[in-house]
């Protein structure tokens, strides 16, 4: 345990912190979480057991970063935004505020999930895709090739496609 740890943060004994990391105040660095060079855990933010921070990124204040989750090289997971278990923000993608990605979904390289939108479980969100503010991406869907998802837009899992068309996607 290395790194530039604020002296009121809690951090596991199994973290591994980068010299050149940053750990704010109240954060809280979780069992056998990694924290690269140059990433900062700001304030009151949580990393969970097994999480990566690579290189750059920054978890702002109050975020929250669930077990095994993978948060990518200069990606950005901001204020009160919610990682949760299993997921990966890409290289240089963006969770804005208080926006929330599901399970075991993906958000690819520069993707921008704006604030206070759901990506749910299982979903994939293309690389260079911009989700707009509120919008709900249901468990499972897919949005890719650079798309842009209006402002409090819902975009269905695929079983509920898969009804409402008889089959046909």
């Amino acid at each position: 345990m290395t790194g530039n740890i604020h002296p009121n943060a809690t951090v596991h004994e199994t973290a591994r912190v980068h010299p050149d990391a940053i750990i704010g105040e109240g954060a809280f660095i979780g069992e056998g979480v990694w924290v690269d060079a140059w990433a900062e855990v700001s304030g009151w933010a949580v990393v969970a057991e097994g999480s990566w921070v690579c290189e750059g990124a920054w978890v702002a204040d109050g975020a929250i970063v669930a077990m095994g989750a993978l948060i990518g090289e200069g990606a950005i997971v901001d204020k009160g935004a919610i990682v949760d278990e299993g997921a990966s923000v890409s290289k240089w993608a963006r969770v804005a505020e208080g926006a929330k990605v599901g399970k075991n979904a993906w958000v690819r390289e520069g993707a921008w999930v704006r604030d206070g939108a759901v990506i749910g479980e299982g979903a994939v969100i293309g690389e260079g895709v911009s989700v707009g503010e509120g919008v709900g991406v249901g468990a499972g869907a897919r949005v890719d090739k650079k798309a842009w998802v209006p402002t409090y837009a819902v975009v269905p899992c695929p079983e509920f496609i898969a009804a409402i068309t008889g089959g046909v996607t």
